[in-house]
């Protein structure tokens, strides 16, 4: 019987995906707050933790996510998007 420290060690996998996003900032508002605009550009980056990188592509030429989670399997949620806009 083999015990779990005698199982070999296996390359994690965790996929990102960072979208380019560009802002400007807005004029004050009527409370003296300081907001900004934020909009996607259409084009992304997704890395994962082994070392792959798509490099900054359009979002329509990024590799789908089936053909990305088959060839990066992770033991947890298979992506994280990083950013903060819908």
């Amino acid at each position: 019987m083999t015990t779990a420290t005698e199982q070999p060690w296996t390359l994690d996998h965790h996929l990102y995906v960072l979208p380019r996003i560009e802002s400007r900032p807005l004029p004050p508002d009527t409370d003296g707050n300081h907001w900004a605009e934020r909009r996607h550009t259409g084009k992304a980056t997704v890395v994962c933790a082994c070392g792959y990188t798509t490099g900054l592509v359009d979002t329509t030429d990024l590799p789908d996510r089936a053909t990305l989670t088959a060839a990066h399997p992770s033991t947890r949620d298979p992506f994280t998007r990083l950013d903060d806009t819908a």
